[in-house]
């Protein structure tokens, strides 16, 4: 005995009720699990969330995709190489300039 004053399990079910009792056991044990025993071959292990989870099906998915159209970036090529490819330069600034403001509306 080191002097310390332990309630007994009534006490706690009579102060907390039984669920929270529960709860509460339940919780202290997985810290005292987590705090003295080493994960599975003495390696750190995460658990992700359900967002996480989701967030990295989809950067799998969109890993499948190439990052550049090939076929685009080719006809683009055979288009300035012969002279057919046309830059509107009034529909680039007017892009330019509503990407400007949706950015300002963002902002605030």
């Amino acid at each position: 005995m080191n002097g310390e004053i332990k309630p007994t399990s009534d006490a706690i079910q009579a102060l907390y009720g039984a669920q929270d009792r529960s709860v509460t056991t339940q919780r202290e044990e997985e810290a005292r699990t987590a705090a003295t025993a080493p994960a599975a071959g003495g390696a750190d292990s995460v658990e992700l969330t359900d967002k996480a989870r989701q967030l990295q099906q989809l950067e799998e998915k969109l890993a499948e995709f190439p990052a550049v159209d090939s076929q685009r970036v080719d006809a683009i090529r055979k288009a300035i190489a012969d002279g057919s490819y046309k830059i509107d330069a009034e529909l680039i600034a007017e892009r330019m300039l509503s990407q400007e403001a949706q950015q300002k509306k963002s902002e605030l």
